[in-house]
């Protein structure tokens, strides 16, 4: 069962960062931030955590939006990228 972890004030990403490395394949952190720069300059750095299709790695998700939003945000924008987990657990999750 995958973990899902949220950075909620995502800023330079170094927390993301840091769980990314010790998470495993199939693993997910989001990162939410409200600031666009914020947000590009965490994403350049976690790049290789963008491409769910690099077999060895977490994924990571950048999601311009107040933490507080994540819940309407997140099914719109990203349920795909998710779909590696089971739809019950992906339901669960969206609605907390």
């Amino acid at each position: 069962r995958p973990l899902v972890f949220v950075d909620g004030t995502l800023g330079g990403g170094g927390h993301a960062a840091a769980l990314l490395s010790r998470l495993e394949r199939g693993d997910v952190v989001i990162g939410c931030d409200v600031d666009r720069d914020a947000l590009t300059t965490s994403s350049k750095r976690l790049e290789k955590y963008t491409h769910p299709k690099q077999e060895e790695l977490p994924l990571f998700i950048p999601i311009q939006s107040n933490f507080r939003d994540l819940h309407h945000v997140l099914p719109k924008q990203r349920k795909q990228e998710l779909s590696f987990a089971r739809k019950e657990e992906f339901a669960d999750f969206s609605h907390h």
